[in-house]
C-alpha cells in the first residue's frame, strides 16, 4: 500500500527538497477504467495504469483527470510490481490553457501583433505592451494607448502555471520499478435518471414498461470502453459551498443494450451494474436500457381530489363550484405483475395507440425510488368528459367557535360511453362525524374519508353527505 504523508507545518523542509526527474502518466497507460455514478452530481472513478519509476525523489504528472474532481477523494493502491514508495505532497493544477487566461498571464508584458495589409494582404509586425484584459485587451503601442486592436496576437510561448489539461502532481520517494496502481477519487458533473415508458393496452388494463438510464457526463474528462455501475438512493455528503462553472451538454444518439443488467442491495441502496462497457464522452448525455416489462397489470381510477379550506369555522361559499376529475394509474411492483424490481426514481411517460395505430402521449408523471412489493400510483392529467361541481347546501354553527355542521352535494356528470366510478376524496380537520350520506363513506385516515360514486354513461350521479365538525 502507498502511504500518504500528512504534511503540517513542514513548508520549509519541502522547500529544502529538490525534486528529480519529472514522469507524466496520461490516459494512453490506462489498463482499465471503471465509473460508478450517484443520482446526485456524484461519480466515482477507479482507474488502473501502469507505471515504470526509477529509484530517487521525483515527481509524477498524472494526467487525464476529471477537471471537477474532488482532490481530497484520491485514494491510491498498488496492484502489482512496485516496491513501496511514499507520496510526500499532491497537488491539483486546473488552471487549463484559454485564449483569456493566456492574455491575462502576459498583462505587463510585450506582445506581438500581427498585421494585415488590407489591400496587398502582406503580414507586418509590430510591438504591443498589453495593460489590461478587464473588458477587453488594452495596449500601449509607442506612446499611444489602444482599446483592442485588428492585429492577431503572437505570443513567446506559454506560462508554466498554465496547463494543457487537469493534472494531479505528486512528489514521490520511491525505490524504483514496474507495475500497476489504482487510482479512484469522486468528482461532480456525473448524473443518471431513469425514464419509463409505458405503452397502455386497448382497454387500459395492462401496459407494457421500458425502463432506460440517462447518463450526463460534464466532470471534465472521457472514460473510455468503461464497466459502468449505477447507484440508487440518496447518499449524504457534507454540503461545500464551491462555485463551479457549468458546461454546455451535447445530446449522443440512444444506445440499446441486451438483457443482462444486475441488481442488487448494497448498504442501504441499490447497485445497478450494466453488462457490457460503454464510453462516456465528455459533454455528453447517453441512454442506455435498464429493463423491460411485459403484460403489467394496472388500475385506472378517476378521483376528485380534497379541496382545502371546505371545514374552516364560518367558512361559506356561494353558488356552484366546477372541480376538476383526475385520471390516475396504480400498478403493483411484485413479480406477481411482471415487475418485481427496485424501480429507480424517474419519469414515467404513458402512451396510447390511437384509431391509426399511431402512438399518443396521454400522460406522465415522476416517481420516486419504489422498493419491489410496493404500490404505485401516477397522475396522468384530467378527465375531459368527466365534471364535478359542488354547493354547498347548508352550514350551522351548533356551538358558537366550537361545534358547525357542513352539508355538501357533488354532482358528477358523465359524458363517455361507459360506466364509471369516481373516487371523491374529502379532507376533513378536527373531531369529525358523518351524518348523513348518499353512498357509503370509508374513514381512510383521521383527516380523510373516501366516497365510491358509481356514474352511469351519459347521465350523472349525486353524492350528498352532512358532517359535523367540532
Amino acid at each position: 500500500m502507498i502511504r500518504w504523508l500528512v504534511l503540517v507545518g513542514v513548508v520549509a523542509a519541502l522547500a529544502s527538497v529538490s525534486y528529480g526527474q519529472t514522469l507524466e502518466s496520461t490516459a494512453e497507460e490506462r489498463k482499465d477504467v471503471s465509473v460508478t455514478v450517484y443520482n446526485e452530481d456524484l461519480g466515482l472513478i477507479r482507474e488502473v495504469r501502469e507505471l515504470k519509476l526509477p529509484a530517487g525523489v521525483l515527481s509524477l504528472r498524472f494526467q487525464d483527470v476529471a477537471s471537477r474532481i474532488d482532490p481530497t477523494s484520491v485514494n491510491v493502491e498498488v496492484l502489482r510490481g512496485l516496491r513501496d514508495f511514499t507520496v510526500v505532497e499532491q497537488n491539483y493544477e486546473f488552471d487549463l490553457i484559454s485564449p483569456n487566461k493566456l492574455m491575462e498571464k502576459y498583462i505587463g508584458r510585450m506582445i506581438e501583433l500581427v498585421v494585415k495589409h488590407p489591400r496587398t494582404g502582406e503580414e507586418s509586425s509590430l510591438s504591443a505592451k498589453l495593460l489590461s484584459m478587464n473588458g477587453g485587451p488594452i495596449y500601449r503601442i509607442d506612446e499611444e494607448i489602444h482599446v483592442g486592436h485588428p492585429g492577431r496576437v503572437v505570443l513567446p510561448g506559454i506560462p508554466e502555471n498554465l496547463i494543457a489539461r487537469p493534472t494531479l502532481i505528486w512528489f514521490l520517494d520511491s525505490r524504483g520499478g514496474e507495475g500497476e496502481i489504482e487510482v479512484s477519487y469522486l468528482t461532480s458533473g456525473m448524473n443518471w435518471k431513469a425514464d419509463y415508458v409505458a405503452l397502455l393496452g386497448d382497454k387500459d388494463e395492462i401496459m407494457d414498461v421500458t425502463a432506460w438510464v440517462t447518463l450526463t457526463n460534464t466532470s471534465g474528462a472521457g472514460y473510455r470502453d468503461a464497466k459502468l455501475k449505477l447507484i440508487a438512493g440518496k447518499v449524504h455528503r457534507v454540503e461545500r459551498k464551491v462555485t463551479i462553472p457549468r458546461r454546455e451538454v451535447e445530446t449522443a444518439a440512444a444506445m440499446a443494450l441486451k438483457p443482462g443488467v444486475v441488481e442488487e442491495p448494497f448498504f442501504e441502496y441499490h447497485l445497478y451494474t450494466l453488462p457490457r462497457r460503454t464510453t462516456l464522452k465528455d459533454n455528453q448525455t447517453k441512454q442506455v436500457e435498464l429493463l423491460k416489462a411485459h403484460q403489467v397489470g394496472l388500475v385506472k381510477e378517476y378521483i376528485l381530489p380534497p379541496k382545502r379550506a371546505l371545514y374552516r369555522p364560518g367558512r361559506r361559499y356561494k353558488g356552484v363550484e366546477k372541480e376538476h376529475v383526475v385520471v390516475m394509474i396504480r400498478f403493483e411492483n411484485t413479480e406477481q405483475n411482471n415487475l418485481g424490481k427496485p424501480l429507480p426514481a424517474g419519469i414515467f411517460r404513458f402512451y396510447k395507440k390511437d384509431s391509426g395505430g399511431n402512438l399518443q402521449l396521454v400522460g406522465e408523471d415522476m416517481i420516486e425510488h419504489v422498493p419491489r412489493d410496493e404500490k404505485v400510483s401516477l397522475r396522468l392529467g384530467e378527465a375531459f368528459d368527466i365534471v364535478a361541481e359542488r354547493i354547498q347546501t347548508d352550514y350551522k354553527e351548533i356551538s358558537k367557535g366550537k361545534v358547525y355542521e357542513y352539508e355538501y352535494k357533488i354532482t358528477l356528470h358523465n359524458a363517455k360511453d361507459e360506466d364509471v366510478t369516481v373516487r371523491v376524496e374529502e379532507d376533513i380537520r378536527g373531531d369529525w362525524e358523518i351524518l348523513q350520506y348518499t353512498h357509503d363513506p370509508y374513514k381512510e385516515s383521521a383527516h380523510r374519508v373516501i366516497f365510491q360514486v358509481p356514474v352511469p354513461k351519459r347521465s350523472e350521479s349525486i353524492l350528498s353527505y352532512r358532517v359535523r365538525v367540532r
